[in-house]
């Protein structure tokens, strides 16, 4: 099959997140099909930029073809240009049909942001394609539940025509998240073109940690140290939400009672870093320590030298649909215990027993369950990351999860080839 995959903010190893596009591409390249990637040529989580030199600048990149499509510059992820960079990337879809690629088979329109897959059903059309849609992050509801939109929001509004016009219109709606069924069959998905298909991790990402030289990464820890401090982890970008503004505070607490634990956090700011970095600073907490962004390939050589992990979400009823959040996947895969902070239903930490869940935004429920990892038997604690790691190897590598996604593409193709859907 010729597979094309459009996401405003598809990265690689080599640039950085959003990483699933790269991965299931990667492993639909590595199964014999041809896979095109259309990308914007800016996100404030890339790590690294690509190279343009027009509208269209075309890269061979492991096996893929990508494409990226000039989009403006923002400051951060609220910054409206960033909504008129989607405008611009949606109007620029279609002219990538005059590129010379491969004729398509499958378009996967891959969210969180769900607009490109208007145009990418025009293409659908004019190609005789089947069109998927990846369903990453659920909008408009995480508007509206997260960020505080009223439902009656003009730009709510036309989210939720896009998200009605998807379940309508497209062949196949793969998500991450393990109930999002739920929610799309209200919004008049029919059941039997649903798939769920969760994030997870490159095996391969193991084998490098290998070769990383972690005392060579900013204030990593070589594993061999024991500073009698016991070290955990939060990986991923701070948005301004910043969810991980409850570890920031429970840093504090443990901080007060004498506890020796320190807070490492590390990644790319979206938007919400400087007030992470501010509230240590108010709160005193010398404990904690921020990290710069380092490149995917050292990701498991930092999280070697860590002691415990952490990951988190805001209080919502949007996480009765679910979670799959990449960092928990590079924390098992580390073979590290999980503290999660979040009341989302059938969590991985959870089903695999490979740390503990507390109530989320709970400075003190997340500090008690720290503390209860870092007085824990060695041992018994390294069980519990080694529960994650084989289940993860077991269920959520990216070959296993990419042989599934293919065979949902492979059926929608075979029936439209049998006939068009009404």
């Amino acid at each position: 099959m010729n597979i094309w995959i459009v996401c405003p903010y598809a990265g690689s190893v080599r640039h950085g997140m959003n990483y699933r596009p790269y991965y299931f591409g990667r492993e639909f390249a590595r199964a014999g099909h041809r896979v095109v990637v259309v990308s914007g040529s800016y996100s404030h989580q890339f790590v690294r930029l690509p190279e343009t030199t027009g509208t269209y600048t075309r890269e061979t990149l492991d096996g893929m073809e990508y494409v990226w499509i000039k989009v403006p510059r923002y400051r951060s992820s609220g910054d409206p240009v960033r909504t008129l960079g989607w405008a611009l990337f949606c109007l620029r879809v279609g002219g990538v049909a005059r590129l010379g690629l491969p004729r398509p088979d499958a378009i996967v329109v891959s969210s969180p942001v769900p607009y490109p897959l208007v145009p990418a059903a025009r293409l659908a059309r004019r190609f005789g394609a089947r069109l998927v849609f990846d369903v990453r992050d659920l909008w408009p509801l995480s508007l509206t539940a997260l960020g505080g939109y009223s439902q009656r929001h003009p730009f709510i509004r036309l989210t939720q025509w896009v998200e009605d016009f998807a379940c309508r219109r497209a062949d196949l709606v793969v998500s991450a998240l393990p109930n999002a069924l739920e929610h799309m069959s209200s919004r008049g998905l029919d059941p039997g073109r649903f798939l769920w298909v969760s994030n997870g991790v490159d095996p391969g990402d193991a084998e490098a940690a290998e070769e990383t030289d972690v005392g060579s990464i900013a204030g990593a820890r070589p594993v061999a140290s024991r500073d009698g401090e016991f070290h955990v982890c939060y990986a991923g970008s701070f948005h301004e939400r910043n969810v991980a503004l409850v570890f920031v505070e429970a840093a504090d607490l443990l901080r007060k009672r004498g506890i020796g634990i320190r807070f490492h956090f590390l990644g790319k700011d979206g938007g919400g870093k400087p007030a992470l970095q501010a509230r240590a600073r108010e709160l005193g907490a010398d404990n904690v320590v921020f990290h710069d962004p380092i490149p995917r390939s050292s990701m498991q050589g930092f999280l070697a030298g860590m002691d415990a992990c952490l990951a988190g979400t805001k209080a919502s009823p949007l996480y009765r649909f679910g979670i799959s959040l990449t960092k928990q996947f590079d924390y098992m895969l580390a073979g590290k215990p999980v503290v999660l902070s979040s009341n989302a239903v059938g969590d991985i930490v959870s089903r695999t027993g490979c740390g503990l869940v507390v109530a989320p935004e709970d400075p003190g429920a997340a500090a008690e369950a720290i503390e209860t990892l870092a007085r824990m038997d060695p041992a018994a604690r390294e069980e519990m990351g080694r529960r994650g790691r084989e289940a993860l190897l077991a269920e959520f590598t990216y070959p296993k999860l990419a042989a599934r996604f293919l065979e949902g593409i492979q059926s929608a193709v075979d029936r439209g080839r049998s006939g068009p859907r009404g």
